[in-house]
């Protein structure tokens, strides 16, 4: 949104979660236009490079952090003790993207949470990439003009089969389907393209489980386990304020829907995603009590797993949380176009828009398309928000009408903020009332 910013007009409703573009603190290369970060390189020895790259990284990280200098910047501290949050990892992958032309992703402070990580893994993908090599850089450059930004790739091979798709052309016709209004069309689309997809019908057709990624640490237990939503937004980005408000209170981890990366494969059918995932609860476990939360769609696969796991009773599932979670077909067709224009446009820089992950998306929710939820145990909490998400120009929702409705038992509980900002503005009050909730209840 950051970079958008510098150079078209944004919505007023944006101006709120901007803050100025930052100038580059210290040296230049930042600055400069195209992978300059290979041309450097190139000109050192091996034995050099691994330094450089990690003043590189340092530079940048002061830079996103408005510091005067990488003297605050410790090559070995976390990110999120810099404070870093959602908007910041996505500015630090996009001045990195620049300087070296690579396509990182925006979990890129996440998955590397270290300065020095961080270095290790683009040397790592600039030497694997060729970029160190005249040939290599003049092919991101090419890459990037020719598509004012944003290379069209194909898919990876990954595994036998996956075919080789060109990026760019679903992904524009999905958005441009959608711009029309015609969103039974543009899931049409995306529906057919995953067709094509190697799929799982079991464990036995998956390499390896699914596997959690830490977000916060502290003493209570149980841990929460989270669900990300079903759309193309990294789940450790989803849930970034929420966990950030439990760290060294609560263990929260959040597991990557699979299916959404380049050369996985998609769910075959209901029974095979909710096995999946229910293993991989398991594996993490260690028969221990967890509590399952999911927010948006992935509320249907946290219940799912959790009835799976009762039902297996190999797990101790303490509490299922469900946050602002819509029964399958119930999103009213103004909330629904609301919802694509919040994920897809407004907040298009943390989303990660390709074959893969459009065709997983739409798969996950035709899985679930006919599903209900059976009656379990756990005590369930429903978490809503205050407020209905900003209608487009011309469309309006009364207010019972934009509000989810879940008809098992549950405890009810409201949160600051609409659908999107109950886990972005305010998601430090959302991980805050679950905390109080998990503590009174269990």
């Amino acid at each position: 949104i950051r970079t958008q910013a510098t150079s078209t007009p944004i919505s007023p409703l944006l101006h709120s979660l901007v803050r100025a573009p930052l100038r580059r603190a210290v040296g230049v290369s930042a600055g400069q236009v195209g992978p300059s970060l290979g041309r450097r390189l190139a000109g050192l020895a091996e034995t050099e490079r691994a330094s450089a790259v990690v003043e590189e990284v340092q530079a940048l990280v002061a830079a996103v952090l408005g510091h005067s200098s990488t003297g605050t910047v410790g090559i070995d501290r976390p990110f999120k003790e810099f404070g870093f949050d959602s908007l910041m990892a996505v500015e630090l992958r996009n001045r990195l993207n620049a300087l070296t032309g690579l396509r990182l992703p925006v979990t890129l402070a996440f998955d590397h949470p270290t300065p020095v990580a961080l270095a290790e893994h683009v040397l790592a993908q600039l030497t694997a990439s060729g970029m160190l090599t005249d040939a290599g850089r003049q092919a991101a450059a090419t890459a990037v003009t020719g598509t004012g930004g944003a290379a069209a790739t194909a898919t990876a091979p990954g595994a036998a089969g996956v075919p080789v798709v060109d990026d760019q052309t679903l992904t524009t016709l999905y958005r441009q389907i959608n711009r029309l209004g015609e969103l039974e069309a543009s899931g049409n689309l995306l529906a057919a393209a995953a067709l094509v997809r190697p799929s799982f019908k079991g464990r036995g057709d998956v390499d390896r489980l699914p596997r959690f990624t830490r977000l916060s640490t502290g003493p209570e237990r149980p841990e929460i386990l989270c669900f990300p939503p079903f759309v193309p937004v990294p789940g450790n980005l989803q849930f970034a304020s929420f966990s950030a408000a439990l760290d060294g209170l609560r263990g929260v981890s959040v597991i990557p829907t699979t299916g959404f990366a380049a050369g996985e494969r998609i769910p075959d059918n209901l029974d095979a995603t909710v096995d999946i995932h229910a293993d991989a609860v398991a594996a993490r476990a260690s028969g221990h009590p967890v509590v399952l939360m999911g927010y948006s769609s992935g509320g249907l696969l946290a219940h799912a797993v959790a009835t799976a796991l009762e039902e297996r009773m190999d797990v101790p599932v303490a509490a299922v949380v469900l946050l602002d979670t819509y029964m399958p077909g119930s999103l009213a067709r103004p909330l629904a176009r609301a919802l694509y224009h919040e994920v897809f446009e407004k907040r298009e820089g943390f989303a990660t828009v390709d074959y893969s992950s459009l065709t997983a998306m739409t798969r996950y929710l035709d899985v679930f398309g006919g599903w209900g939820p059976r009656k379990i145990e756990a005590p369930t909490l429903i978490v809503r928000p205050e407020d209905c998400v900003p209608l487009l120009s011309g469309e309006t929702m009364e207010g019972a009408d934009w509000r989810g409705w879940w008809h098992l038992p549950h405890t009810g509980l409201k949160v600051p903020g609409d659908h999107c900002t109950m886990m972005t503005d305010h998601g430090a009050a959302t991980g805050r009332a679950v905390h109080e909730w998990i503590l009174e209840t269990l």
